[in-house]
Parts: structure tokens; C-alpha cells; sequence
């Protein structure tokens, strides 16, 4: 099973977890926001973008221990056969240290064939309509996860049309 990952963070120099969010193949999800970052080392972008976003569940704005043990309870549902996918090594990283060592899953980046095909694209910006915007974590981890499904299934169509010739 996949388990789509991102994240979001202050910025690309003073690089701190702000909110993680993770989705499995199978529509279960994690999602968590930092209740210890530092707003003044935020880019702009994140300030205008990101901040905002931030704080409208706020059971999910956890002190890092406690982050670190709901996400490793909630990695530890999943096998090691398992694997986490994500688009930026940043958020690998992050993961990393959100969890204070090893998952207890795989790591790997989303193939570059995937995240540029029209189906995944499609899928993915269908997923920011309405009220679930584009850079919050969840949101972003479910888009990944509806793009790699309809990449899936627009494969399947394909290679079944081919088989039918």
C-alpha cells in the first residue's frame, strides 16, 4: 500500500515542520500542526499562504513529543512492505524528523512519469476546489492521492484496451 505524504514548513533555509499530513491508498489520514514553530522564520510565501490555513482544528496542534508518538502510532498500523511517497525530499526529511528516527515503512519519491501525466494532474487540481486549498498538508497529501489513483486507473483502461486488439 502507498501512503502519500506532505508537508509544509517555515521556509527552504530555516527549514521547520509546521503541519505533516499523510493519506493512505485506502483513504485513511493523518494530519498534525506543530504547536512549537517559530513564525518569524517563515518565508513570505508561508505567511500569505501557509498561516492562514493553520489552527482550525486544534486537537491537531501538538508539542513535537506528542506529535511524534500519534505519527509513529499511526505509521505502525502499515507494514514495512509498505511506502510512504511524497514529491519533495523535504518532506521526507521532515517525516524523518517528526517521528524522531526510522518509520516503520518505506520512503520513496513519486516517479516523475506519474506526477507528470494528465490523468494525475487532473485528479490532483480537482482536489483544490471549494473549501480544501492548495498548500495545506492534508489536502495536499489527498490530491496526491487522488492524481496517483486516476494515473492508476487510466493505465488499467489502457492496458486492458490494448489487450482487447
Amino acid at each position: 500500500m502507498l501512503i502519500f505524504l506532505d508537508t509544509e514548513f517555515t521556509d527552504f533555509v530555516n527549514t521547520s515542520l509546521i503541519s505533516i499530513g499523510l493519506v493512505s491508498e485506502d483513504g485513511q489520514e493523518f494530519y498534525a500542526e506543530s504547536a512549537e514553530v517559530d513564525y518569524a522564520k517563515c518565508s513570505d510565501f508561508t505567511r500569505e499562504v501557509v498561516v492562514p490555513m493553520l489552527g482550525a482544528d486544534q486537537s491537531a496542534i501538538l508539542k513535537r513529543d506528542v506529535l511524534a508518538e500519534k505519527l509513529r502510532e499511526w505509521l505502525d498500523q502499515f507494514s514495512s512492505s509498505d511506502i510512504v511517497v511524497f514529491t519533495h525530499p523535504l518532506d521526507a526529511s521532515l517525516l524523518l524528523q517528526a517521528v524522531a528516527g526510522n518509520p516503520s515503512v518505506q520512503m520513496q519519491y513519486l516517479s516523475g512519469v506519474i506526477l507528470g501525466s494528465a490523468e494525475y494532474d487532473a485528479a490532483r487540481n480537482e482536489t483544490f476546489a471549494g473549501d480544501r486549498p492548495q498548500h495545506h498538508a492534508l489536502t495536499d497529501a489527498h490530491a496526491m492521492r487522488n492524481g496517483y489513483l486516476a494515473y492508476q486507473k487510466a493505465r488499467l483502461l489502457a492496458s486492458s484496451y490494448l489487450m482487447e486488439d
